[in-house]
């Protein structure tokens, strides 16, 4: 409300302000001749409220605490002034009503008849003002502002449209408030109702609101939004706004629901965009961020005709874009195509989205899935250039060759994209496989490398190993959980360090080296063990020694030693070394090494010629420790 103490001025130099031009909102102005005492009893208020602002009378607190009685006095004052010369039938008061023109500061003034009371004047502007406002049968969510218990009510149901479209109530049981809810907005409305008026037991859908509804005028508000959205994306803010301008005047509380049911109802036509991005789920999720801030999401509709429209029953038949039909009445629609197709893309591993080994138009759709943001770019545009036809452009006919060669396009694109992941599976299940001399043609034969697998670390169950990473190696091996594909990528993601479905080109290669080196290292651990196993039942420390003549020649002896023998030989090993390092010094132990392990290793292998000279490379380097 405004007062003003001119009556005659206010029909030419009445402004409003921005929020009430934006919102639409009626504004009440109240004249009145007996504007003298009012006005000192306001300057009065604004003066003590200025000087509250100083910072000497902050840091004064007798002159503050003077100050606000003051202000105090100062708003008591003026609420009494007010009401005794702005009072509705007081001698030379006059009120007017302002609407807000479109886009002008000012003002349509219209004079409002003489009444009793301020609150009947006020009520008698909202009838005129809001003729259209539907009727909220439900006292918790007909509020500018929820409680925290009708907010999560809201929630609750919000949830349940998203989740049970098609079933009475959304599956809500009980009497709880989401109930009500359900009941007094979208029940009693009809927007939510069975498709076959015939059959309570449903399907159920989103529907239009019965005839006769006081909801009507306030649903043809949001079709007329839709129809704007066909040339030009609309933001969901202005929803909010249509809805609660005259001459609708809706509260904030079921503006979501009904924004809900308007976009499910048409889901297959309306695309919502999230600060610009596509979103291809109205999930409960979207729904919630959607309620916080609808300044972020904007709308657009989508209308085909002519050839698109043969593309998109094309493309609706591929089984990578195949759209479940939760309804009777849809029809094959350019969101009920690239949702899937995005979603599906979205959900690729991190490798296929990277991965360069793919062929150049492969890699043109996949970007096209990947940062296309408009589904009809997508569709009409971007991914028949990735597949090497000009774009389908709107009105065109007679294209119906190039139709089905780009359903044949990317159709296979799209099988090699999903099957690239698999592929990388199979092509290091096949290294590990012969590298273990096992035959795999298929991931259905992992079987066989499992168990080749596990029967080559099987003896090594119960040993100790000090290579962490070996140890980390033989018990996913050996793990008999999960199904082969899941053992498989378990394996895959300890040999080199990540999962698989992360992996890059350069993994694959790093993987290849990794994968052959722990092969062959529990190979020989395996030989190890087992071949000290079957000599002794007292305990043992067991060596693998590798000795590199200068020739190029090499020779490896696995050796275990009794731990009832090591006390007396590591007193020869000790007079051995001393005698040696008196004769040469520091190296002397190295050099009676050298030549201990050149005449034991000559002395088992005929090949070796004892007088050549020889060295050791991992001499003595202690392999794994066991217990018998």
């Amino acid at each position: 409300m405004h007062w003003i103490d001119d009556a005659a001025a206010a029909t030419t130099s009445l402004r409003l302000n921005e929020a009430d031009i934006g919102r639409r909102l009626p504004v009440v102005v109240a004249t009145t001749g007996s504007t003298a005492p009012l006005r000192e009893a306001v300057l009065e208020l604004a003066a003590v409220e200025l000087a509250l602002e100083r910072p000497d009378v902050n840091s004064d607190r007798v002159a503050r605490r003077e100050l606000q009685e003051r202000a105090a006095e100062a708003r008591r004052r003026v609420d009494e002034l007010a009401s005794h010369h702005l009072r509705p039938n007081a001698a030379g008061t006059t009120y007017l009503l302002a609407m807000p023109r479109p886009q002008s500061p000012a003002a349509t003034l219209t004079p409002l008849p003489a009444s009793r009371s301020l609150s009947s004047l006020l009520s008698d502007v909202c009838d005129t003002t809001y003729k259209s406002s539907p009727e909220v049968r439900n006292e918790m969510l007909g509020r500018r502002q929820l409680t925290s218990q009708a907010a999560r009510a809201r929630r609750d149901l919000l949830e349940a449209m998203v989740l049970n479209p098609t079933v009475h109530r959304h599956g809500l049981e009980g009497y709880g408030p989401e109930v009500a809810m359900y009941e007094a907005l979208l029940s009693h409305t009809g927007l939510h109702r069975p498709v076959d008026p015939n059959n309570p037991a449903g399907p159920w859908w989103f529907d239009n609101p019965r005839a006769g509804s006081t909801f009507t005028q306030a649903w043809g508000k949001l079709r007329i939004l839709l129809g704007q959205a066909t040339h030009e994306p609309v933001s969901l803010d202005r929803a909010y706004i249509e809805l609660q301008a005259p001459p609708i005047g809706l509260k904030e509380g079921p503006i979501p629901l009904l924004l809900a049911a308007l976009l499910l109802q048409h889901e297959d036509t309306v695309a919502v965009y999230q600060d610009g991005s596509y979103q291809p789920r109205l999930g409960a999720d979207t729904l919630e961020r959607l309620v916080k801030s609808p300044d972020r999401f904007t709308i657009k509709t989508f209308d085909v005709d002519n050839d698109r429209a043969e593309l998109l029953r094309c493309l609706g038949g591929l089984h990578a874009t195949a759209y479940r039909q939760v309804h009777g009445t849809r029809n094959t629609t350019v969101l009920s195509v690239a949702a899937p197709l995005i979603a599906a893309a979205a959900a690729l591993p991190a490798h296929t989205k990277k991965t360069g080994a793919l062929s150049s138009d492969i890699i043109q759709v996949r970007q096209a899935l990947l940062t296309t943001r408009e589904p009809d770019q997508l569709l009409f545009t971007d991914l028949p250039q990735a597949c090497g036809l000009d774009p389908f452009k709107p009105g065109d006919r007679g294209r119906q060759n190039d139709i089905e060669l780009f359903g044949r396009r990317l159709d296979a694109a799209l099988d090699e994209l999903r099957n690239t992941y698999s592929q990388l599976l199979q092509n290091a299940a096949q290294l590990l496989a012969r590298d273990f001399g096992v035959e795999l043609t298929e991931l259905n034969d992992l079987w066989r490398l499992r168990s080749r697998l596990r029967n080559t670390a099987g003896p090594l169950i119960d040993v100790d190993l000090i290579d962490r990473r070996l140890h980390a190696f033989v018990l996913a091996v050996l793990d008999d959980r999960g199904d082969d594909r899941a053992w498989l990528e378990n394996v895959l993601s300890l040999v080199a360090g990540l999962p698989a479905a992360s992996w890059q080109d350069l993994d694959q290669a790093r993987f290849q080296s990794a994968a052959l080196g722990l092969g062959e290292q529990l190979r020989r651990l395996v030989a190890l063990y087992s071949a000290a196993a079957a000599t002794t039942k007292h305990g043992f420390d067991t060596h693998r020694l590798t000795l590199t003549r200068a020739d190029g020649q090499e020779h490896a002896r696995v050796v275990w030693v009794e731990h009832r023998l090591q006390p007396d030989l590591y007193r020869v090993i000790d007079t051995a070394i001393a005698q040696a390092h008196q004769l040469l010094g520091d190296p002397g132990g190295e050099a009676l090494l050298a030549l201990l392990a050149d005449r034991v290793l000559s002395q088992a292998n005929e090949t070796i010629t004892p007088t050549a000279p020889a060295t050791t490379s991992t001499a003595s380097h202690r392999e794994r420790q066991a217990r018998a």
